[in-house]
């Protein structure tokens, strides 16, 4: 039976991105940008603010396989 993939990782990648800016938005960050396809060691993919303080995050993925019987 041949695995089919519901999720590659730049996919799961972006969905990450996606749930960090909710919550950074949940705890009163105002998320500037979100750029999923920013190189993380060149640039931030997401940036924002609270309280007058800036933030500039970078994520690594780390995306393993598993295998679901």
């Amino acid at each position: 039976m041949i695995e089919k993939e519901l999720m590659t990782a730049a996919d799961i990648h972006a969905f990450g991105i996606e749930i960090v800016c909710k919550q950074l938005q949940e705890d009163a960050w105002v998320v500037e940008s979100a750029d999923v396809f920013a190189d993380p060691m060149t640039e931030p993919q997401i940036v924002g603010h609270k309280d007058g303080e800036i933030g500039f995050l970078s994520f690594e993925p780390r995306c393993t396989r598993t295998a679901v019987a």
